[in-house]
C-alpha cells in the first residue's frame, strides 16, 4: 500500500510540471504595470510565425470595487469568429466581462489567468500566433478586443482592427477614457 501511495503522488507531481518554462510573467505591484510573454518558437509550416506585442493601460471608470478590476483581451478574425483569449485577470469574477463571454467560445479553456488586478496601469503581452486549437493564424484583418470591469456587471471595452500579412507591422491605437497608450506590433 505505501508502495502505492508513493507512486501515485510521484505521478501527480512530475504531472505537475508542463515542462513549458516559454510562459514568463513579470508583475510589479507599485505601479501595477504587467508583462507577460506568452510566446512559443515552434515551427509551423502553415500561417504565420512570430509574435504579437500587445501594450495598453488602463484608466479606472471609478466602479463600484475599482481600482480593483478582472479584465481581458482576445482576438477575432474581422468576420467575428473567435481566435483566442490571450489573457485573462480575476477567472473567478470572468462572468462579468460580458463582451468577452459573448465572444469566448466557453467549452475551450483557452486563457492564461492571473488573479484580479489590484490596480490599473500598463499590461504588456507577447503571443504566439497561435489560435486556440494550437494552429498558427492565418494572414488577415484582426481585432484585438480589451475589456475590464470593476463592477458586479458590464465594465468598458474597446477593439483595434489589425492587418497581418506576414511583414513587421507597427500599430498605434486610438486613447479612449478607459484604455490608453495602445501599441501593437508584429514581429515575423
Amino acid at each position: 500500500m505505501y508502495r502505492f501511495v508513493l507512486l501515485l503522488l510521484t505521478i501527480l507531481i512530475v504531472g505537475c510540471n508542463d515542462g513549458d518554462d516559454t510562459n514568463n510573467s513579470t508583475l510589479n505591484n507599485n505601479s501595477n504595470n504587467i508583462t507577460e510573454n506568452n510566446s512559443s518558437n515552434t515551427n509551423n509550416s502553415s500561417g504565420l510565425m512570430g509574435e504579437l506585442q500587445i501594450s495598453f493601460t488602463t484608466v479606472s471608470n471609478n466602479g463600484q470595487y475599482a481600482p480593483r478590476n478582472c479584465a481581458a483581451v482576445w482576438l477575432l478574425k474581422e468576420d467575428g469568429s473567435y481566435i483566442k483569449t490571450i489573457k485573462l485577470y480575476g477567472y473567478h469574477y470572468d462572468y462579468y466581462l460580458f463582451r468577452w463571454k459573448g465572444d469566448y467560445d466557453s467549452t475551450d479553456a483557452d486563457a492564461v489567468t492571473s488573479a484580479t488586478r489590484t490596480g490599473h496601469g500598463t499590461i504588456n503581452l507577447t503571443w504566439d500566433l497561435k489560435d486556440y486549437t494550437g494552429s498558427n493564424i492565418l494572414p488577415g484583418v484582426y481585432e484585438v478586443w480589451f475589456e475590464f470591469t470593476e463592477n458586479n456587471g458590464q465594465g468598458p471595452y474597446a477593439f483595434e482592427s489589425i492587418t497581418l500579412d506576414g511583414s513587421e507591422m507597427s500599430y498605434t491605437g486610438t486613447d479612449s477614457n478607459n484604455f490608453s497608450s495602445i501599441s501593437i506590433n508584429y514581429l515575423p
